[in-house]
């Protein structure tokens, strides 16, 4: 089994108590050192990898740029177009709600676009069945050697680019540091109720409604969902690498009609 180090850092942006495990890496590849490697025991030249694999990244962007999801590999990485945009409640200092956000003032005024990134489902679980981890101190120095172990509350293992791990490791809990996202929205309904999420300025939001826990790959939320039978929603917010913790909300038809296996409209 493939062992991986990793080393434990400390949030100071949320206060004191707050670790998260960060990988450490071997160092990096480049586009070249990985062709060579590729080619190794077959009769593909370098430099013919190279230039098909150059020509498919070129394919990528373009299409990429047209709004298309387009695949890295077989199962592998998915790329995308991104938009950081949010539109939140103004607050005094003391927290009151000064001015209610209204859709009808959305606009991109300081939106980012970014390229998005996620891993396939079925190579994050193979990635997690088949790699362990070895825990080093600041110095590289190892620290100790630990399985991870879940209780079914720290995710799938799949489709998660580069969250941040949590268990226990030492003294102290371990989380991520990024505050877990709000789910608001009335429990109990006749009809049907709007369904809005927040997170940490910056943040986006991922998640799920048929009881999975959330990853990376999740949905995206952009916009108020209509939920229209029972369902339970959950959530994580995911910022700088680094995923929060998950929020579960139910939400129930009470006039007790068939359940929907997806729980919303207009999705």
């Amino acid at each position: 089994m493939a062992k991986v180090k990793y080393t434990i850092k400390e949030n100071t942006k949320v206060g004191t108590h707050s670790f998260y495990a960060v990988p450490v890496t071997n160092g990096t590849l480049d586009f070249m050192e990985v062709c060579e490697e590729a080619c190794e025991n077959t009769s593909i030249e370098p430099s013919i990898m190279r230039a098909a694999v150059t020509e498919y990244m070129k394919a990528v962007k373009r299409n990429v740029l047209k709004g298309f999801r387009c695949a890295l590999g077989d199962q592998f990485i998915y790329v995308y177009p991104n938009l950081e945009a949010s539109l939140k409640d103004k607050k005094d200092a003391q927290g009151n709600i000064t001015e209610v956000a209204k859709i009808e003032d959305f606009t991109l005024a300081g939106a980012k676009s970014r390229l998005g990134a996620t891993v396939s489902k079925k190579y994050s679980a193979q990635f997690a069945a088949e790699v362990s981890w070895q825990r080093v101190d600041a110095s590289g120095a190892a620290v100790e050697d630990e399985d991870i172990t879940d209780n079914g509350s720290g995710g799938d293992n799949n489709g998660s680019a580069g969250s941040g791990s949590s268990g226990s490791g030492g003294s102290g809990s371990i989380t991520t540091g990024v505050a877990a996202p709000t789910i608001n929205g009335n429990a109990t309904f006749t009809t049907s109720t709007q369904v809005t999420m927040s997170g940490p300025e910056g943040a986006e939001i991922r998640y799920t409604s048929d009881g999975s826990t959330p990853t990376a790959s999740s949905t995206l939320y952009t916009e108020p969902l209509t939920v229209s039978s029972s369902v339970t929603l959950k959530a994580i917010a995911i910022k700088d690498g680094q995923s929060s913790e998950v929020t579960t909300k139910q939400f129930v038809k009470s006039d007790g009609g068939a359940d929907d296996p997806s729980g919303f409209e207009g999705a």
